[in-house]
């Protein structure tokens, strides 16, 4: 009992703390439903539908009337009956579908005994009324194939509960051919297995009585019934809601509730075919059938509202990789005795990566290559407010580490999200061939024409930390067929999805080496290419960025 309340207290939990679960307004309705037929009958409402005894003799329009009266309770039985194989074959259909959606493998194991239960209610209608040959009283037959529709369901039920429950990790498996094929397999085998069931019973002459009008318990194979739905409500669905918190299973598991109510009522106040207990009974199934359902409509359409939302994001992400990639220079400048070349590639549909050429009124050049923390939206807006900046003040401080100082005061108090970013800057006077740089958190570095790789060390911190003076970097110059490479880290931290090794910037420098006679453009081409079949993937991990600066003449 101890282990029961606390399987009730976990149910309890794992469906109120779901947080995308079904409606507390569904559970409130199904219960609310439940007790309707109570009150009506204490306000004297009765369902039942008993047969009135047919004269015998030729039947004049009144004794028509008279049989129609007796038949009213096999036609009510026929429409609540297929109305919930309607809903148990809807209900199986969709979980199978279903799990192409949320690669959940407990939906169809448990749509599966919904899809059998109902099948076998099929069954049992068509042979009650001799539409599938058989020779059992309809009387014997009707009572006692409903029993028994219960107790394979709760059974069905409880075994796919069990079978959900029995693996180690959750039941999220990617959607393949032969799943799904094992299931639909599963389904077959066990469907034939129901219509051999009922089949049996049919042909059975005289099949156990059912139904004691004058005990406590009028129906004890619904007892039977009731006692594996409780056990199963008790133990298996409690223990499978906390561990799958599906909006199927809890479905599932609210759909316990008007079959437990129903069987109830079967059980112990169901003294004849078609009396007010088992007709109550019947409409608590459908019920019982439609909540599942109910659970995967919920799924499906939210499903569709976060499609349609990705779409709209997607839409919006596009527009600012547009944006961004405008940002970037169109086009190299034409910088006498020097060839140059950048490319930036982020990692999703916006990156924190750029790089930019500033025409300097001095007659330099300047040319910025910067890494934004993160490949994200944040990132993204915090590259162009710094390419704005720069831009803006690039005339007003034309010296590189004023200029830069001037940056890092703006990072440092108006940037609040804890961002930084460690960037490489450099002026190119093309008549004196000097080269100035700051270098702040990032390297550059200068490849020799006999492939001598010279690190320029960085000048200072990265920018947007602490709020100071950038110092005055060193100058340099390069020789013809002198090579500077800055890159972000994104190109050398590649990591090969095979090897699990990283790039690296031997990997760089060596490309380098074998191609000192290659443009920028080409030199810049054959990294890109190397780097990205390294990994191996069709998107990188990080923004890829690199610039390329080449003494000609």
């Amino acid at each position: 009992m101890q282990q029961l309340l606390l399987n009730l207290k976990n149910w309890g939990k794992s469906f109120v703390s779901y947080h995308e679960g079904l409606p507390w307004q569904l559970l409130v309705a199904v219960v609310t439903i439940c007790l309707i037929p109570a009150l009506a009958n204490l306000v004297g409402v009765n369902f039942s539908t008993s047969p009135v005894a047919l004269k015998n003799g030729e039947m004049k329009p009144e004794e028509l009337n008279q049989a129609m009266l007796a038949l009213r309770g096999v036609f009510l039985h026929v429409i609540l009956e297929w109305t919930s194989v309607c809903l148990a074959l809807v209900t199986g259909a969709c979980s199978l579908l279903h799990y192409s959606l949320r690669r959940n493998l407990a939906t169809p194991i448990l749509g599966i005994s919904l899809l059998v239960t109902g099948l076998i209610d099929a069954f049992h209608t068509l042979a009650a009324f001799h539409m599938i040959s058989g020779v059992a009283d309809s009387t014997q037959f009707i009572p006692f194939t409903y029993a028994l529709s219960r107790i394979c369901h709760a059974t069905i039920l409880g075994v796919g509960a069990g079978f959900a429950l029995g693996g180690r990790q959750q039941l999220s498996v990617e959607p393949t051919f032969k799943n799904l094929r094992t299931l639909l397999a599963v389904g077959v085998i066990v469907g034939m297995g129901a219509y051999s069931l009922i089949y049996i019973c049919a042909n059975v002459p005289n099949l156990p009585q059912t139904i004691f009008p004058n005990s406590i318990v009028c129906r004890p194979w619904d007892a039977a019934a009731l006692v594996v739905y409780m056990i199963a409500a008790g133990f298996l669905i409690p223990r499978l809601m906390a561990r799958e918190p599906s909006l199927f299973t809890q479905g599932m598991s609210v759909s316990l509730i008007p079959l437990m109510v129903g069987e109830a009522y079967v059980a112990f106040h169901s003294r004849e075919q078609f009396d007010n207990a088992f007709n109550i009974a019947q409409g608590l199934k459908i019920l019982a059938y439609l909540v599942p359902l109910t659970g995967l409509l919920i799924d499906y359409t939210r499903a569709y509202q976060q499609e349609a939302e990705l779409l709209a994001t997607r839409a919006t992400l596009d527009i600012a990789r547009k944006i961004q990639q405008g940002l970037l220079p169109s086009k190299s400048p034409d910088i006498p005795h020097y060839e140059i070349f950048g490319f930036s590639t982020p990692a999703g549909a916006v990156g924190g990566d750029y790089f930019d050429y500033l025409n300097l009124k001095s007659g330099e050049t300047g040319v910025v290559i910067a890494d934004v923390s993160g490949h994200d939206v944040g990132a993204s807006i915090l590259m162009a407010q710094t390419r704005a900046y720069l831009r803006a003040e690039a005339d007003a401080s034309p010296e590189g580490h004023r200029l830069i100082t001037r940056l890092n005061s703006f990072l440092s108090h108006d940037v609040n999200d804890r961002r930084f970013v460690s960037l490489f800057y450099f002026a190119l006077n093309p008549h004196t061939h000097q080269l100035s740089y700051v270098a702040a958190g990032q390297m550059g570095y200068r490849i020799s024409t006999h492939g001598a790789v010279h690190p320029l060390q960085i000048t200072s911190p990265i920018l947007g930390i602490i709020d100071g003076d950038i110092p005055r970097g060193p100058t340099l110059e390069l020789k013809r067929g002198e090579l500077l490479l800055v890159f972000t880290d994104g190109l050398p931290e590649t990591v090969s999805a095979s090897s699990g090794k990283a790039f690296g910037n031997e990997g760089i420098f060596d490309i380098a080496r074998k191609h000192l006679d290659a443009s920028p453009s080409h030199l810049a081409q054959l990294i890109l290419t190397a780097v990205t079949s390294f990994s191996e993937k069709p998107v990188p991990a990080d923004d890829l960025t690199m610039v390329i600066l080449k003494r000609v003449a």
